[in-house]
């Protein structure tokens, strides 16, 4: 007798797992196989799960589990969340019927973890541990297998930040920076004026810019459009202030601090021109 091996996909809920034996969606015809010479319970002979994950909502993370089924009779994997910190998954059993003919070995995949989209911008940080068991329709169990991740919660790291000077008055006060972030998860940029004798511009201003930052988890950016100090009524001097980079779930990078100066539209002749922004390391 030949058996032949085919993949079905399910839907993933929370931490949960389909079945996929040659790759979803991937057509093809169906590979025969031997059956195995013994029956017995089916068994896990490896799961593979990153070793961290962001937490940022909505964060869906792909692992995998391969099995041997004898008897070729899979029916449903069973997910027990056994420690997890608080609002990052929560504890208990999820049961994922299966769908598998006659399948006597291959790899459980995808498996999803999901970060909940409610309460905080993103999930605690701390060590999540579950385990994978595999049934068949006979009640037959297979051995759970134990995996464990940690759910990271860093803040971005800001590199070096710049504004370029002098800036005529009315025109847009725009940053560039350099930063890394092992989650990818920045979305604005953070602006506090520690010097401005002058009154030039109000004492903090936050940029959201999502469509620049996030998913990148390394880079030099530009920001726009900081403030605009409107051309009538800006006053001039110089301004020093601190940037600070902030991610999805509220961490703020440590500051960089930017020196320029706002100059009026129409400097009287032989003013002499100014340098470039300075900057130095924040605290």
């Amino acid at each position: 007798m030949r058996i032949a091996r085919k993949m079905v996909c399910v839907p993933a809920v929370g931490l949960a797992w389909a079945i996929g034996l040659s790759g979803c969606g991937s057509g093809g015809a169906d590979a025969p196989v031997e059956p195995p010479a013994s029956s017995g319970p089916p068994r896990i002979t490896s799961v593979e799960f990153p070793s961290s994950v962001p937490s940022v909502a909505g964060t869906h993370v792909i692992g995998t589990a391969q099995f041997v089924d004898p008897d070729g009779d899979l029916e449903k994997v069973l997910v027990d969340v056994t420690s997890t910190p608080t609002n990052v998954q929560a504890q208990g059993r999820t049961e994922v019927p299966l769908d598998v003919a006659d399948a006597t070995e291959g790899t459980i995949g995808q498996g999803f973890y999901n970060c909940p989209a409610a309460g905080p911008p993103g999930c605690n940080a701390g060590r999540v541990t579950a385990t994978v068991t595999l049934q068949d329709k006979a009640g037959n169990q297979s051995e759970p297998s134990t995996f464990s991740f940690d759910v990271t919660n860093e803040a971005p790291v800001l590199s070096a930040a710049e504004i370029p000077s002098p800036i005529p008055a009315g025109d847009p006060v725009d940053a560039r920076v350099s930063f890394t972030d092992a989650e990818g998860n920045v979305v604005g940029l953070e602006f506090q004026v520690v010097s401005d004798p002058n009154h030039v511009i109000p004492p903090t201003s936050i940029v959201n810019r999502p469509d620049l930052l996030f998913a990148k988890t390394a880079g030099t950016i530009k920001i726009d459009k900081i403030f605009v100090c409107p051309v009538n009524t800006c006053a001039t001097g110089k301004v020093a202030a601190d940037v600070r980079l902030r991610d999805l779930a509220g961490n703020r990078s440590q500051p960089k601090r930017v020196s320029f100066e706002i100059v009026d539209d129409n400097p009287a002749p032989n003013a002499g021109a100014l340098g470039r922004a300075s900057f130095v390391p924040g605290i």
